[in-house]
């Protein structure tokens, strides 16, 4: 192996992620995932919606929450099931969270604007916010992942992207019950945002409950937008995961 050769291997040793989920090296001509991860990934895309049978990359339905919170379209790619721990989504969203990997960002994104062409026709006419992470815990992971999918979002889109709210959350979403979730989820409008008459894509994402997307909904609707079109890469709200069996026949 030549000296160019080799310094080319050791760098790619050194710059170039494990698999999101498995960790094992990935080549130079892969990302996020190891072919055997993605091909996971990929089959736990084609689950369907228990509301309108769509998979769920094609469909918009929202929970009653979100419905009742003026978010009645939700554009999402792939459930969340958080009692099964060796998923290739789950490991996805964590890492979006926590590690703050440039390609698991571009990655979502793509997914996302992928599925927002696929329903929203009219897409150029909206612009781009997202519910702010809670200030302490964007301290300390360093990252707002809603933030990087929206700026990514309004890259692949071409429409643009803003900063409308702030978070007055106290404590994480995760360890609160649903009625919780709704009194700690709050959240206020930036100074010298108009969104007077707009179409708002409002990002985040994962969608458990709906209380903190909802919570949002309600401040921009204060703030002028007209419509509101909800965008997360996964949900957790609906149809918990049930193993499929096979029925046992009687002769």
């Amino acid at each position: 192996m030549s000296l160019s050769d080799w310094i080319r291997s050791f760098w790619h040793f050194v710059s170039v992620p494990g698999c999101v989920h498995c960790k094992k090296k990935l080549s130079r001509d892969e990302e996020v995932f190891c072919p055997s991860c993605y091909s996971r990934y990929r089959n736990a895309k084609l689950r369907n919606c228990a509301q309108c049978s769509e998979i769920l990359s094609r469909c918009t339905c929202v929970n009653d929450y979100l419905d009742t919170h003026l978010v009645h379209r939700l554009i999402k790619v792939i459930r969340y099931v958080s009692s099964l721990q060796d998923v290739p989504q789950n490991r996805l969203i964590f890492s979006l969270k926590r590690e703050n990997r440039e390609d698991v960002a571009r990655f979502c994104a793509a997914e996302l604007a992928d599925a927002i062409r696929a329903k929203v026709e009219n897409y150029k006419d909206f612009v781009l916010t997202y519910v702010p992470r809670r200030p302490k815990a964007k301290r300390k992971y360093g990252v707002d992942q809603a933030q990087i999918l929206a700026e990514h979002l309004s890259a692949l889109l071409g429409i643009p992207a803003v900063c409308a709210l702030r978070s007055l959350a106290k404590a994480p979403q995760k360890k609160l019950s649903a009625t919780a979730r709704r009194k700690n989820a709050s959240f206020m409008p930036r100074y010298g945002v108009n969104l007077s008459g707009k179409r708002v894509f409002l990002v985040d994402d994962i969608v458990t409950t709906g209380a903190s997307m909802g919570s949002a909904a309600f401040v921009l609707r204060g703030m002028g937008a007209k419509e509101i079109v909800g965008v997360c890469f996964a949900i957790a709200y609906k149809d918990p995961y049930v193993p499929f069996e096979k029925p046992a026949y009687k002769k």
